[in-house]
């Protein structure tokens, strides 16, 4: 099983009476992993750098983190999409799926390479985790607050 481990969860504290989850093993759900593969990778998520985005009380954010492929002992600065809940998990394991089904071999080049979509199982719920490459700077704001001419311009170089 290809999984991802985050050492120290960060999610929004439980309510009381659920316990703190130390930490969460996820699945890879796309690309799909390799079937019976003893060797799939593992990678685990080591130091949360900074929350980058958190939006909708918190279930769903973005990462910058430190991230280690235990096949080879390399760490990469990866960014994490972290969405929490059946409807926010739904609508990051759909663009889990256009990076592996669309966007595949523009990956590394023109949008990040994508290490995968994870899936398990937190205290509030379904939890996904969208892996990819850091590359670039974040855009200051929200993409909709951008004028028509800069929107048109980065759909050309997509």
């Amino acid at each position: 099983m290809v999984a991802l481990q985050f050492l120290d969860l960060p999610v929004q504290d439980p309510p009381s009476g659920c316990p703190k989850e130390e930490s969460l093993t996820l699945r890879q759900v796309y690309p799909s992993p390799p079937a019976g593969d003893p060797d799939a990778a593992k990678y685990t998520i080591e130091t949360i750098l900074h929350c980058l985005s958190s939006q909708k009380w918190g279930m769903k954010r973005v990462y910058r983190a430190i991230m280690r492929i235990e096949s080879t002992g390399d760490t990469k600065t990866v960014i994490c999409k972290v969405a929490m809940g059946r409807t926010h998990f739904a609508q990051l394991k759909r663009e889990g799926r256009i990076y592996d089904e669309h966007l595949k071999g523009l990956q590394g080049t023109v949008v990040p390479h994508v290490y995968g979509f994870f899936a398990g199982r937190g205290f509030d719920g379904k939890t996904g985790v969208l892996v990819m490459e850091e590359c670039g700077v974040p855009l200051r704001m929200h993409y909709s607050h951008y004028p028509l001419g800069f929107k048109r311009v980065l759909i050309v170089w997509l």
